[in-house]
């Protein structure tokens, strides 16, 4: 489990960081690419991290 949650952290950490330089590519304002970011990648992130944090309470209420 803990392997599955770096795995996770880390590719979270990269689609992040790769939309995060695309606009900074665009010639955005550092802030404002931040925005922009957690505006268009921070949902799906969040939508995903919660969905795999459900799916593994599940799983260590089941499995006991």
């Amino acid at each position: 489990m803990i392997s599955l949650i770096v795995a996770m952290s880390i590719d979270y950490s990269l689609f992040l960081a790769s939309r995060y330089k695309e606009e900074l590519s665009r010639q955005v304002d550092p802030m404002d690419a931040v925005e922009i970011m957690l505006a268009s990648a921070g949902h799906m992130v969040t939508v995903s991290g919660s969905i795999f944090v459900c799916c593994m309470l599940s799983l260590t209420v089941f499995y006991q």
